[in-house]
């Protein structure tokens, strides 16, 4: 069971826009806690999961990681493992460069048991940071801590720890997203590796069909 504990500060909100005609650049999840190095993949694979699926379903125009990562490559360089590269005016950049309006940050910064609880339930919950800049007018629709939560139902402490991070995500993109209703019917999370796997150029999803990823898989 997810519960919402904590939403993003936005800087300002968002201008009215069409999803479909608005480029959003999805970076790799960045993750702080010092032994990250062996559960980063899996926690990168949530994160993108969830913003791919959201996204996507709300028709905005989609540059994934592998856009990410050839933006990033072009001169000067910008390094998307290190958190320090990631400022205000790289963000701005990486979107010029992508042809995207907003670029997307996410960075765990704690996933752990929740101690202090009272219930004989096994909880967690995951805190990240969550940046999502606005490269046109270089400014930011949400920037600012996000705290996701879950709690044991049938689930092992090792899947809870991933929903918690799931429910962060959410929470972190749901100030941009929450004004745009889902319009197109994107396979379950977790039923595709990467729903952008092969991608060579942004992606508007179809109201009319099923997305199920760029390739089979």
């Amino acid at each position: 069971m997810f519960a919402l504990a904590g939403s993003p500060a936005r800087a300002s909100a968002p201008a009215a826009i069409v999803p479909r005609e608005t480029g959003v650049l999805l970076l790799p999840a960045l993750d702080t806690e010092p032994w990250s190095e062996h559960v980063l993949g899996q926690r990168q694979l949530v994160a993108r999961w969830r913003l791919e699926h959201d996204f996507i379903e709300r028709q905005f125009r989609v540059s994934g990681e592998t856009l990410a990562a050839r933006a990033a490559a072009l001169a000067p360089r910008i390094d998307l493992a290190q958190g320090a590269a990631r400022t205000p005016e790289n963000l701005d950049e990486l979107g010029r460069r992508a042809g995207t309006a907003w670029v997307v940050s996410i960075t765990v910064e704690e996933v752990a048991e929740d101690k202090s609880s009272d219930s004989d339930r096994f909880q967690c919950h995951c805190r990240l940071r969550a940046e999502i800049r606005d490269t046109v007018h270089h400014r930011w629709l949400a920037d600012g801590p996000v705290i996701g939560h879950d709690s044991a139902g049938s689930s092992s402490p090792v899947w809870l720890f991933m929903s918690a991070i799931d429910d962060a995500v959410r929470a972190a993109a749901a100030p941009v997203l929450s004004p745009y209703p889902a319009v197109v019917k994107v396979a379950r999370i977790g039923s595709v590796g990467d729903y952008l796997t092969g991608q060579k150029e942004p992606f508007t999803g179809d109201p009319g069909r099923e997305f199920a990823g760029l390739t089979p898989q």
